[in-house]
């Protein structure tokens, strides 16, 4: 993934590389809230941090959206490092009084774009790619008669994903966007797909600054039952053109 935005940075930083291709680079800081199940072999956990919950139990976290643009082509790379701790709901008739979840995530998103459509105020993208997910799980269940028990996981696996993304100039200086995809179908995750909405304003030809609402979902199968994880929640970016 750094290797990809490094490239990226320099194809951007050379003009002889970089003639003809536009590109954008877009830190953002998604106000999130994070659902996750967790199969255990004594059963589901399920875990729910909101937006008030990640502010004081979040570990590290690190967004960004990189675009590079020729033409009816594009390529973007969109990556979300996310690290969460949280209390987590335990199935009925278990021992045990609490659960402490802590889950890292690492969700890169690379798409291949073609503008099928382009007008002065409109303009839509295929979006055709795939989605790399690395999650690692730790889970402590305690205060019960029995011994406490720990049940530690890491999975990584790429899903593909295609989508489409929209953009109406709506004014001189306002726009919106939307971009949606769906993927995995069975072959590493039975489902993953994520929605976003957004209002930006451009200072500049250059800068311009984006609100947006996202969901990023994804349901996993494992020997012990279903992994899902839900990120969702108000985004506020800033989007830097070369």
């Amino acid at each position: 993934m750094r290797s990809m935005v490094s490239t990226f940075l320099l194809l951007a930083a050379s003009p002889a590389l970089a003639e003809g291709w536009a590109f954008t680079v877009s830190p953002y800081l998604w106000v999130s809230g994070v659902d996750s199940t967790i199969p255990t072999r004594l059963g589901e956990v399920s875990t729910s941090a909101s937006f008030g919950d990640i502010i004081d139990n979040l570990d590290f976290a690190a967004m960004a959206l990189v675009e590079a643009r020729k033409g009816r082509i594009g390529l973007l790379v969109d990556t979300i490092h996310l690290a969460v701790s949280t209390e987590g709901d335990l199935p009925p008739g278990l021992p045990f009084q609490s659960a402490e979840a802590r889950i890292k995530s690492w969700i890169v998103t690379g798409y291949g774009a073609w503008r099928g459509l382009e007008t002065p105020t409109v303009a839509i993208d295929l979006l055709l790619g795939f989605r790399l997910m690395s999650i690692r799980s730790a889970l402590d269940l305690g205060g019960g008669p029995d011994p406490d028990q720990s049940f530690r996981r890491g999975d990584s696996w790429a899903d593909p994903v295609i989508g489409t993304a929209i953009r109406w100039q709506f004014a001189d200086k306002w726009y919106a966007r939307g971009t949606g995809d769906v993927g995995g179908f069975g072959l590493a995750s039975d489902l993953t797909f994520q929605g976003l909405v957004a209002v930006g304003y451009a200072f500049s030809n250059r800068i311009s600054a984006e609100l947006a609402y996202r969901h990023l979902e994804v349901v996993r199968p494992t020997e012990l039952g279903d992994f899902r994880q839900a990120v969702k929640g108000p985004l506020l970016g800033v989007r830097i053109g070369f």
